[in-house]
This record gives structure tokens, sequence and C-alpha cells, in this order.
């Protein structure tokens, strides 16, 4: 490849389907980010057809820049036989490697029979990491509500979202997070490990309206006071920060700054700030899009080559219409996520079919 750009463009590699009545819909099968400086490049996924008629099906490549020149040098394109017995594997799974036994020894006062004898056995927590996306002000609500006694009841994690630099109640020069860090303290005081999401995002229109219409120089110096304050004022509290979120589909900041070390380095500010909270890059679609998971495993490769300190994968899931969600594919994708070696979190997950 030959680019004269020095930020990491989009390459991507798209199915095209023909429907029926002239419709036509684009799926993306593989992504990757990519610069002159890193000469050839393998760009993998993998896609599932829509459940719907089509007549045809093309492959495209699009990207980089306008003008930039790159070369091709082989395309293959093969099917991923389904595991008709994923579901039994699944919970041989379960058995094997999330339930184990427990031995209890009684013994009996003088003249009471084993038959009158009666023992329950009721589990109160288990270490298999179960939460929610959690709203804040019902959580701090007083006095409880049914929303945080179910909480309290069904989950071990939470995760405040109300950490969004966009969702600052106060100021650039006085924010505000009073509400995001009440939750947090009321949560853990329940017991629960807390994700906070997340310092920063990496498009435009989820940043502040104030922060977006800075320069490069300028953004620079906010983002190292947000990220800054943001470690300060949750030392201690958190389990896990989602220290950048949709990176690889998002460049706000590399672009703004013209630098492609821009979420390296957040990485690496944030690591020296905290000590105990582990550090997770969050990022969409990482188990139903193939695309998706080849970016994320290939760009963790990278930072994990260079010593970027990432602990952890969030892993999003939005499904599409007429797009069956394929246990095959999604133990797949998540298996190829787990050779990075990172912990792995589903972080955010929904189906939408019409079956």
């Amino acid at each position: 490849m030959t680019s004269q750009a020095n930020c990491c463009k989009e390459f991507e590699v798209l199915l095209q389907f023909e429907f029926a009545k002239g419709e036509n819909g684009v799926y993306q099968a593989a992504y990757r980010l990519c610069n002159s400086s890193m000469g050839w490049i393998f760009v993998n996924g993998s896609f599932t057809a829509p459940m719907k008629d089509f007549s045809s099906a093309r492959l495209l490549v699009r990207g980089l820049d306008v003008g930039v020149k790159y070369l091709m040098d082989n395309v293959s394109l093969h099917e991923v036989p389904e595991n008709v017995n994923w579901f039994g594997e699944a919970n041989a799974n379960i058995d094997k490697y999330r339930k184990s036994n427990a031995n209890m020894r009684f013994i009996l006062p003088a003249g009471v029979r084993q038959s009158d004898f009666d023992v329950q056995v009721k589990l109160k927590r288990h270490q298999f990491a179960f939460g929610s996306l959690i709203k804040d002000t019902l959580i701090t609500a007083t006095p409880a509500t049914a929303y945080s006694q179910l909480v309290y009841h069904m989950f071990n994690w939470a995760t405040v979202q109300s950490y969004k630099w966009k969702f600052d109640k106060g100021t650039l020069r006085r924010p505000d997070y009073s509400v995001a860090l009440q939750a947090t303290d009321v949560l853990n005081s329940h017991g629960l490990k807390v994700r906070g999401h997340s310092i920063f995002f990496d498009f435009a229109k989820n940043n502040p309206k104030n922060i977006v219409k800075l320069g490069s120089r300028s953004l620079q110096k906010e983002m190292d006071k947000h990220l800054m304050y943001m470690c300060n004022i949750t030392f201690g509290k958190l389990a896990h920060w989602d220290v950048q979120n949709e990176h690889i589909r998002g460049q706000y900041y590399e672009e703004t700054r013209k630098d492609t070390e821009v979420t390296k380095n957040i990485f690496r500010q944030v690591k020296q700030l905290v000590n105990n909270t582990k550090l997770y890059f969050n990022d969409v679609m990482g188990v139903l899009s193939g695309a998706s998971t080849e970016g994320l495993t290939q760009l963790m490769k990278q930072y994990l080559s260079e010593g970027v300190p990432v602990d952890g994968l969030g892993i999003q899931g939005h499904s599409k219409p007429y797009i069956k969600p394929d246990p095959t594919m999604i133990w797949r994708r998540l298996d190829r996520l787990a050779m990075t070696q990172l912990e792995l979190f589903i972080t955010e997950f929904d189906v939408l079919t019409p079956e």
C-alpha cells in the first residue's frame, strides 16, 4: 500500500446483496485501520448472509482516501460450517469451567436419625461476572426503589455510564459527576463491582459541544485535564475503566490532533494514575461482526506489542435487521479475540430479528 496519509484510515471489504423489489443492502465483512507505514497488511473477517431472498451478491472494497493508491495481492472466500452441537458443548463447558462440587460433613447429635435431619443450601452470590448498565438516579434514590432492589438481587457487577464526558453536569472549569460518583458508592456498598463508562469516546458527537470547537493544541490540554480529573475522583472506586470507547470506528481525537498515538498515550497516562483498576478498550460489534472482531484483534496485537497497558476488551454486540445472531460465529469470534490474551467482557448486547 502507498499512501501520503499520516493518520490511520479505514479499509473495508463489503458484501452488497440485491434483494427483491430492487432493494439492496451493504454489510461489512472485513475492516482494518491502516496507513502507508504498515506496508503489506492482512485483512480478514466474516459475515452472515441476511435472512431475505436475494438474487446476487457482490464483493466490494472501500477506502482509503481519494487518490490513495493500494495493491491487492490475493482474495479468498470460504464457507464456515455450522456447529450444530454448540448448545451441548456450551453446557459441557459450563459444567467443566463454571461449576465445582461442595463437600459438607455433618455430625448428628446422639439419638438423631439421618432421616430427621433436613439440610437446605441456598446460593447467595456467584463469582461469574453478571451485570447491567444501571440508571444512576434510580440507584441513588431514597428510600430504595424496586429497581435498585432488583439490581442488588440479580447482579454482582454494574456499569455507570454517566462518567462520559458528554454527560458532565458542570463546566470545563468546574466539572460535576456527583451523581455518577454517588451511584458508584451505593453500588460498592452493596457488594457490586463497578465499571466506569467511559473516560473518552472517539466521536465528535459524543463529546461536549465546547470541546469539539477546539483546535489540536487546546484539545490536548483539555483532554489531559479531563483524564487526570476522572482518575482522581474515581480512585479506588472502580473495578474497570472503559478508557476509550469505539475507537476503531471513530478517530475524532486522532484526526483533530493529527496524531495516531493519541489513544495509546491515553492508556499510558491512565495507567500512571490508577493502580487497582483494570483498563479496558471498549468497542462495537465484536461478536456480531467478523469485521470488527478482526479489526479489534489486529489493533490489540499492535497495542500489546508496543507495551500499551490494556487489560481487557469490552465487546459490544448490536444486531442488525435480518441478520440472525449465529452461535457458531459468535463462539469463533470470541475465540479469536481471546487469542489476544486480554480479559473479555460482553459489555453491550441486543438482538433485533424478525424471527
